[in-house]
């Protein structure tokens, strides 16, 4: 019989069991690894500039810390790198009501750089990033255009109307919420003038709407969506006089990252371009339509060897966008009218319509609404065939509708929208002798004209080509790695014509310490994933690899570069910035707590520090990525000292909260680790996590402010007194300062502050105008009130005040001519 006991009373208990676990997980599980902040580029402003300029720019981003680097690709341009910290611009705007305040929001940090263009610089776009020693951002866009640029002055308050000369393109942002921009230009009667928006394209959020107004301020012509989401539209003055064009986001949302570029100009501009494409080798005539155009027919030579997507410039349309080509070897075929469909069961094509064999291109364009094209097909018995539609993907208006029908007037296919796309495709086997009828139309009989041409791929859909057809797409252009870890790229894998070979992806260049095996992608592997990896010593740097994917048939290899999902890639490079990165090794926590504290007043909460082997100094700040807006919410940065397991955080609750809303803060944890040859990383730890949150529910002020009067008109070269009058709760006994706060931007009014003593309530507030009274006034001022709580804390309340501008006389205001 065996020494174990075996009574109930000698086997663990239950709780033995569980301080046993812990006891051991303490002993066996490695410390908790902070997730690195990676560094994430949010915008560029402006978005764009002027070939032979040095552009100013101002990037916000999030994680940056003090001095990213900046590099742009590319030819023609060159960034400054590091850039510097600057002042951020900041504009509240409108209180957010639920449930749009439980959103996610972010707030970017502004850094000064600049970007130099050559003047030969071609126009179109580039791609810029920015990296630290936690990474490096995926690609952002910056356009290089051919006209004079504006950049908007950004001012607190209402729109104030900017008067600009034509051509230009104007480089904005709508900032704050429901932010309208107004743009003037003096024109004469007679003049035409194109408006084009370009946000959307550039990868802001911003969906616009453009309005425009004669000089009586009447609306003569708007646009919400023209080009995708970007509005694009023409307008003739009828009269001379100061027109505006009016730029907001169709909800009227708006933040930092709402940036646009607004082309202004007389002309030259190409809407449209018919056909829309050409074969190789050939001499193609094409037909423009547009705004002030010199010529409207041109021919040109597509070279043999040309790329399949061509950016072409008008030549001499200086500033307009590039028109883009499509080209390829089967043959082309041009619409020639009348090709409207036969009567419904007849076989009878329309006169002189011959019928086209596959392979081969069928070019045309739905030239007015409730427009239908038809095409006589010629298809092989036994066969079949795929139909491909190129249009949206090229730039034009067209929604196609497409089907095909057999000579009896049976619908052998149809087919809208194709695989998330506008365009359409299908595939059709024919009856009889193959003799078929494509139609295609608008998806809304409403729509048709100049810009609604199509392309039409009619093609056998042959097996497998003698070439392997095949392409792996990368999610990103960029991707960061930390030391001693891994990261997992997800593949794309594009296979045509029943191509099933294996494929193999390589990866080269790769920065010290990073190595990425080959990986291999069968027929069966639905979800091919790259890995890199990077060693503990890894160096800390940015280097440009290139992805390479092949495969062989027959002893062929035939080897391509990777694509990046982005559909304006031009052609596929392969390039991938891959950075190694510095973890985090330390990071807070905190346990759950929600409490009350009154709006205008401050709050603090307790964290505790996981260093992890980490003793250096830290800074506590206000998270630039949160998981809520921040409903007004501030805080200053709190020092951390060396060794410190634990730090309190306070936040600063605005004025105008919200009573008996939730407000949720999340904080980050910055500090410095250094490299055994002394280099050092700025790192930084974030969590959105509940339980780590700075969690308020808003209770009413303890401070009110009144003013004497709500409005004061301006007094040139005068000094008024402004009664202001405060209501404290109990618990505040001390003086009240109270301050008038002027935006930076108004200018002639200045004022000193006044002091509340204690136990007293009123005081008068001197405002000094001067001799010279401001030309107009966007906004109301404000007059804040601020005391000291029992801990010493500053409790705050704000007060509005309209500024109006001085009575004109009536005989200044009426004009008595020359």
């Amino acid at each position: 019989m065996s020494g174990r006991c075996q009574s109930p009373h000698c086997l663990p208990s239950a709780v033995s069991l569980f301080w046993l676990a812990l006891c051991l997980s303490a002993v066996l599980l490695p410390a908790r690894r902070a997730l690195a902040d990676r560094p994430q580029a949010v915008y560029i402003f402006p978005a764009g500039g002027q070939q032979g300029q040095d552009v100013a720019v101002r990037v916000g981003g999030l994680n940056l810390h003090e001095s990213p680097a900046f590099l742009i690709r590319g030819e023609g341009v060159t960034a400054t790198s590091p850039l510097s910290r600057m002042e951020t611009i900041w504009f509240e705007g409108p209180v957010i009501r639920q449930p749009a305040s439980q959103k996610k929001e972010t707030y970017p940090r502004d850094y000064r750089g600049s970007i130099q263009i050559d003047a030969a610089a071609k126009p179109g776009t580039r791609f810029w990033h920015l990296s630290t020693s936690q990474g490096i951002t995926t690609g952002l866009k910056f356009v290089i255009g051919e006209l004079p640029e504006i950049v908007e002055l950004e001012i607190a308050g209402n729109p104030v109307p900017q008067e600009v000369t034509l051509p230009v393109t104007i480089n904005g942002r709508i900032f704050p919420r429901e932010d309208v921009d107004i743009w003037t230009v003096a024109l004469a009667a007679g003049q035409t003038v194109s408006c084009e928006v370009m946000a959307e394209r550039i990868g802001s959020p911003l969906d616009s709407r453009l309005e425009v107004r004669d000089p009586a301020g009447t609306v003569i012509a708007e646009n919400v969506d023209a080009i995708g989401s970007d509005s694009q539209l023409t307008f003739t003055a009828k009269e001379a006089g100061l027109y505006s064009v009016r730029i907001h986001d169709i909800t009227f949302s708006g933040l930092q990252h709402y940036v646009y570029r607004l082309t202004m100009t007389t002309g030259p501009v190409v809407e449209a371009i018919y056909p829309l494409g050409g074969q190789r080798g050939t001499s193609v005539p094409f037909e423009l339509s547009g705004l002030g155009l010199q010529q409207e027919r041109i021919t040109l030579e597509l070279a043999e060897q040309a790329e399949e997507f061509l950016d072409w410039q008008v030549p001499g349309h200086v500033g307009g966008r590039p028109v883009v080509l499509q080209t390829g070897d089967d043959p082309e075929h041009l619409e020639a009218e009348p090709n409207d469909p036969p009567a419904e069961g007849s076989p009878v094509p329309a006169a002189g319509q011959q019928a086209i064999s596959a392979p081969a291109v069928l070019n045309g364009r739905i030239d007015q609404p409730g427009d239908v094209d038809s095409w006589l097909l010629q298809a092989e018995p036994g066969t079949r065939y795929e139909l491909v539609v190129w249009a949206e993907r090229l730039g034009t208006l067209l929604d196609s509708v497409i089907e095909v029908v057999a000579a009896d007037g049976q619908v052998l296919a149809q087919a809208d929208d194709s695989g998330g796309q506008i365009d359409s495709s299908l595939s059709f086997a024919p009856k009889g002798d193959g003799l078929c009828f494509l139609r295609i139309r608008d998806r809304l009989s409403s729509r048709g004209g100049v810009r609604f041409g199509y392309r039409v791929y009619f093609r056998p859909a042959a097996p497998p080509r003698e070439v392997p057809h095949f392409a792996v797409h990368l999610p990103g252009d960029a991707v960061s790695v930390d030391r001693g870890s891994s990261e997992k790229i997800k593949l794309q894998m594009t296979r045509q014509n029943g191509f099933k070979g294996d494929i193999t992806v390589k990866v080269t260049g790769l920065p010290e310490g990073v190595t990425a095996e080959p990986l291999v992608i069968t027929v069966k592997d639905r979800n091919p994933v790259l890995e890199l990896k990077a060693t503990e010593e890894a160096r800390i740097e940015v280097a440009r690899a290139v992805v390479m994917v092949s495969s062989s048939l027959e002893d062929e290899v035939f080897e391509y570069p990777a694509q990046i999902k982005d559909a304006d890639s031009e052609v596929a490079t392969g390039e991938l910035f891959v950075s190694a990165a510095v973890p985090t090794p330390f990071l807070y926590t905190g346990e759950f707590e929600s409490k009350f504290a009154a709006r205008g007043t401050m709050h603090s909460r307790h964290y505790s520090i996981e260093r992890n082997g980490f003793t250096g100094p830290l800074v506590a700040k206000l998270a630039e990525d949160q998981a809520r807006h921040l409903q007004g919410v501030t805080a200053a940065d709190v020092a951390v000292p060396p060794e410190a397991e634990t730090f309190d955080f306070t936040v600063q609750l605005p004025p105008w909260m919200e009573v008996g809303r939730t407000s949720r803060t999340c904080v980050m944890l910055v500090g410095q680790v250094t490299d055994p040859d002394g280099t050092r990383h700025t790192v930084s730890y974030t969590s959105t996590a509940q339980n780590d949150q700075v969690i308020v529910l808003t209770d009413p002020a303890r401070l009110g402010l009144r003013l004497g009067q709500p409005a004061m008109r301006i007094q040139p070269g005068q000094q008024v007194r402004l009664p202001v009058v405060v209501a404290r709760d109990r618990g505040l006994t001390g003086a009240v300062q109270v301050d008038l706060v002027l935006p930076a931007h108004l200018e002639g009014l200045a004022s000193g502050s006044a002091v509340i003593p204690p136990g007293a309530a009123a005081v008068e507030l001197d405002l000094k105008f001067a001799d010279q009274p401001p030309e107009q006034i966007n906004m109301p001022l404000v007059v804040r009130a601020t005391t000291r709580d029992e801990k010493g804390n500053p409790v705050t309340a704000l007060s509005e005040l309209e500024v109006l501008l001085p009575t004109v006389s009536r005989a200044k205001a009426v004009s008595t001519g020359p």
